[in-house]
């Protein structure tokens, strides 16, 4: 009697008490609707004068959050905004995300509005005890 199978190709080896399904829909998700592309990454650096104004724009980012104590990130994109477009401003923040150790941090939090309770992304300084 042979041993190989579709799922177990090596013929002197013996079965496995549990063979893997040959195709699996990990990762797929649900496959209703039209095809959505990729997540690509936001920062593309054509050159290092692009890396070099991401890390200065990090910089004023940080410094704007020391000089107020807390800021959304809405408040925070107003505050630098004239330093780069949105795409640049992104990947300035996952650049302040990935520091170790951290000079800013952030925690979700809740804050009252004109428009009533808010749900927020607020930056602060990092404490030098939390790291």
């Amino acid at each position: 009697m042979s041993t190989q199978s579709a799922f177990w190709p090596f013929a002197d080896a013996p079965l496995p008490a549990f063979a893997p399904p040959r195709f699996t829909n990990a990762g797929i998700g649900k496959l209703r609707g039209p095809r959505k592309k990729p997540p690509e990454a936001l920062l593309k650096i054509v050159g290092a004068s692009d890396e070099l104004r991401v890390q200065e724009l990090a910089e004023a980012m940080a410094g704007a959050i020391e000089a107020s104590g807390e800021l959304t990130t809405k408040a925070l994109r107003e505050a630098v905004a004239g330093h780069g477009g949105r795409e640049m401003q992104s990947a300035a923040i996952r650049l302040l995300e990935s520091e170790n150790p951290p000079r800013v941090v952030w925690d979700w939090g809740v804050f009252e509005t004109t428009g009533g309770r808010q749900r927020a992304k607020i930056w602060r300084v990092a404490d030098r005890s939390e790291t």
